[in-house]
């Protein structure tokens, strides 16, 4: 529970409109979207609807079927991919499982820690039925925000390393870059 000093009254600006130095409403600007990238947007996240994914291959447990297919309707093969009621927090269980390991095992050097259970890690990529069927609108969103392949700056901790001459006369030295240390 926070305290009262804890608490910040932050104002910030609205993201859909911008004002000018004078105060007067910008209608077209770089930051504020238009209406054919929000219509662009609206599809890409509709086709990442997590709702509805087939349930073969995904599965869940007998009676989570039955009553899914209750309440979805009788006969139905479609039932929402995530549940929360059959979902779990894998930090919490992980660190539990590591500690429980810990407490039973005579070695961790013997007895390795085993991987995670795969209903802990099942969410972890997304289905490939709704990559499949969010593709064609994630390259709609591509070309209507203009999104380019950016080029990494070169890091300059390696570029201060290419002015260094050798001095060490050992053959291959520069390649193990053994003479720096020097």
């Amino acid at each position: 529970m926070p305290f009262a000093e804890d608490l910040r009254n932050y104002t910030f600006q609205s993201l859909d409109r911008l004002y000018n130095k004078r105060g007067q409403p910008l209608e077209k600007h770089g930051n504020i979207p238009t209406d054919e990238m929000m219509e662009a947007m609206d599809a890409f996240v509709d086709s990442m609807d997590l709702m509805e994914v087939e349930k073969d291959d995904e599965g869940y447990a007998e009676f989570a079927r039955l009553s899914l297919s209750l309440t979805h309707g009788f006969g139905s093969n479609r039932i929402p991919y995530f549940d929360t009621l059959y979902s779990y927090n894998p930090a919490l269980h992980r660190v539990k499982q590591a500690l429980f390991h810990a407490a039973v095992s005579p070695s961790l050097n013997t007895h390795p820690l085993p991987p995670p259970h795969p209903d802990l890690i099942r969410y972890f990529e997304q289905p490939k039925k709704v990559l499949k069927r969010s593709h064609k609108a994630l390259e709609h969103c591509k070309k209507v925000f203009n999104i380019k392949q950016g080029r990494h700056p070169p890091n300059p901790f390696f570029l201060s390393f290419a002015n260094i001459k050798c001095t060490s006369t050992t053959e291959n030295c520069c390649e193990k870059r053994s003479c720096l240390g020097d």
